[in-house]
């Protein structure tokens, strides 16, 4: 079952989760590797390059480590592990988005390669991202606006709670 536009964790993800921590990057590769270089046309397909990699990279990796965090009520890897094959995708998925920069894939399509320093800033931004998603969850858990395991089989899981979800759907 997806989210829906109404569900709380979905609508409060979508508009400030995402949209800080796109800003963060957007001022990550801007201001600090000086992406507004536009002296010349080489300086400025670099920076619309190096942009365009790290906003890349930052998204794909910010978006599959949410899987991690939703997926449960508890604290992901920590309380709760994912099973094996989902912990193997999402590791795939991060490790391709990583190196796609370094091949000829990202040459194909207009990567760059990242600077040294990019790397222990994007760990920075995904563990406060990790961090920041884990204590909103918990708030709406504690808010009744989700409810753990409930309507569902499996218990861990958590089901948001909307103002018409008492409704039984129209047959």
């Amino acid at each position: 079952m997806g989210y829906k536009a109404a569900d709380p964790l979905h609508r409060f993800h979508r508009t400030l989760f995402i949209d800080f921590f796109d800003y963060t990057t957007y001022f990550m590769m801007l201001y600090i590797f000086n992406c507004w270089d536009t002296s010349t046309p080489q300086a400025a397909a670099h920076s619309a390059s190096l942009f365009q990699t790290g906003w890349f990279v930052e998204s794909l990796l910010t978006q599959t480590l949410i899987i991690h965090i939703i997926r449960t009520n508890r604290i992901p890897f920590l309380q709760s592990r994912a099973s094996w094959p989902l912990i193997a995708m999402s590791a795939s998925i991060m490790a391709i988005g990583v190196a796609i920069p370094f091949t000829w894939l990202g040459g194909y399509l207009g990567f760059t390669s990242l600077p040294p320093l990019y790397w222990p800033l994007l760990g920075l931004t995904l563990a406060c991202y990790v961090v920041l998603t884990q204590t909103v969850k918990t708030w709406l858990f504690r808010k009744a606006w989700l409810q753990p395991g409930a309507g569902n089989d499996r218990p861990g899981r958590a089901r948001c709670r909307t103002p018409f979800s008492h409704q039984s759907k129209p047959r």
